[in-house]
Order: structure tokens, then sequence, then C-alpha cells
């Protein structure tokens, strides 16, 4: 069962163009003629005689078949007339599935945090100059990018990239993403599926970016510290007594400041706490 002739007819050519997604849309219609030697043979074998979803139009550049029809003839099993409707509404869609242009959207994604620095970088302190024992919590917003692009099966690394963040610097939907700034925050894999006999398994990507990157900071304090070399050495007040509330320390160990003048707030120091793998976003499929 194959089909033994498909040519083109001029019967039922078309054109036309329209206003969609504001722009024009261009559209070109072709129709053939197909022949099988079986009654029996289903539309996908006459289909699958004719151009593929996603085949360039072979006159008109940036055209690309979107749609695929194939009608029986009355008066015959054995003869089919298929249409083939051609766009350059062009969507990223391709011959092989796995060719397809990534999609990306954007949203937003809301978390709360304490704040201690304002706006303009100035520490959020009291009226006695000392930071809140409770800072406020504010809003932060941050961009999420999700990319879905067609793969050939479940990618080998789906598990190496969960958590992970970059490790050098890409571009992703506009934007210019530096060195700890995105960060996989899910990965979703869809059902298989099949294009023009091709299997394929549609991936979706969430890519959390954070202007402040994604390193972990914490402000340097502790009720202990670590003189010449000895850790755990217990830090005393102006008293003598032990201290009951962490104080701040220098990066080193050490007590930031003195027992009689504490550190000022732009003194504090804060420690990088990387706790994310840290892997090139370069090699995944986002584009």
């Amino acid at each position: 069962m194959t089909v033994v002739s498909f040519d083109e007819i001029h019967e039922g050519r078309e054109g036309g163009d329209s206003s969609e997604h504001r722009r024009r849309a261009k559209r070109e219609i072709r129709r053939f003629r197909a022949i099988t030697n079986s009654a029996y043979d289903a539309t996908a074998i006459v289909l699958g005689s004719g151009p593929l979803l996603g085949a360039p139009h072979p006159t008109y550049a940036g055209m690309y078949c979107r749609d695929r029809k194939a009608v029986n003839e009355r008066f015959s099993k054995l003869v089919w007339i298929v249409t083939c409707t051609y766009s350059n509404d062009y969507d990223g869609l391709s011959d092989n599935p796995l060719n397809d242009v990534a999609k990306t959207t954007r949203s937003t994604d809301t978390r709360t945090e304490m704040a201690e620095y304002d706006k303009d970088g100035y520490a959020i302190l009291n009226s006695a100059g000392d930071f809140y024992v409770d800072n406020p919590k504010v809003e932060r917003t941050d961009w999420v990018i999700k990319v879905k692009k067609n793969l050939d099966g479940v990618p080998t690394w789906i598990d190496s990239y969960r958590d992970a963040i970059n490790s050098d610097g890409f571009w992703l939907d506009g934007l210019p993403i530096y060195v700890r700034q995105a960060k996989i925050k899910g990965i979703s894999i869809g059902e298989w599926e099949q294009r023009n006999d091709i299997w394929f398994r549609p991936v979706e990507i969430n890519i959390g970016i954070r202007t402040r990157t994604w390193v972990c900071y914490v402000k340097d304090h502790g009720l202990y510290e670590k003189i010449d070399g000895w850790p755990h050495m217990r830090i005393h007040d102006k008293d003598g007594q032990y201290v009951t509330k962490p104080v701040a320390l220098d990066g080193t160990g050490l007590r930031l400041g003195s027992i009689d003048e504490p550190p000022a707030p732009n003194e504090i120091v804060w420690n990088a706490h990387y706790v994310y793998p840290e892997l090139p976003f370069s090699l995944l499929p986002l584009w």
C-alpha cells in the first residue's frame, strides 16, 4: 500500500493576506493530486508523500507549511486531493520538530525577604543607630523566564541541573544574564508526541533571574571568636560577662570593633556562601 503518484495541480491555488497579531500575515495554498494503489490507504500515507509540516514554500521565501489536509475524491477511493497552506506567520515550526525554535515567555515571581538596606544602599536603622531586632519584611520581584523546547527524550543533564545556577554569562529573551544570576526553578517534560514521523517530548525549563545573584550572603556574627588560631573562644562584654546576643565579626573570626565601640552598619562584614551547583547554562537547549 503506497502512493504511486503525487503531482501539484493548478485547481484551487490561492493566496491572500490578513492582519494578525498587529502584523501582516500572508497565506498561500497549494493543492496536489495523489493516487494510491490501495483503497485502504490511510490519510497518513497520503500526507506523508507531500510537503512536511514546517517545510518552506518552494517559491516564496519566509513562508512555511502550517496546515495539511487530505480529502478522498468521491469518484474513486484511490484518488486524493491534498491541500497545503503556507504562511509567513512563523513561530519557529520546522519540518523536524527537534529543530523548532525554542519559545520563551516571561513572568514575575514575588518573594518576601528581610530589608536591611533601603533603595539607596543605606542601612535601615532604629533611632539609636542600630539594626532593628526584626527588620521589616519587603517584597522583591524577580523575572522568571519559561523556555519550551522539543527534545528527543528525557535529557541526560536533568539531574545535574536541578537547582543549578549559571557559571557563565549569556543572553536570554533579550536579557543579559551575568554569572550566578540565573537559577533552574523547575523542569517539566511532556508526553511523547510525533510530527512528520519524528518522535519528541516537549520540555519546559523555568529560570529565575535575580539582580543580586543567587549567592547566599549572611552577616558575619556570633557568640564566639577565633583568637590566635583557637576557635570557639566565648566573647565577653565590657563587664567581663559572656555576651548573650551575637556580636559582629570581621570575616577572619575576630570580633569587629571593640567592646566600647561597636562597628558602624556600613562596616558589617557579609559572608558569601555558595549553596547551589554552578554549571554552564550556555549548554542548555534555550534557543
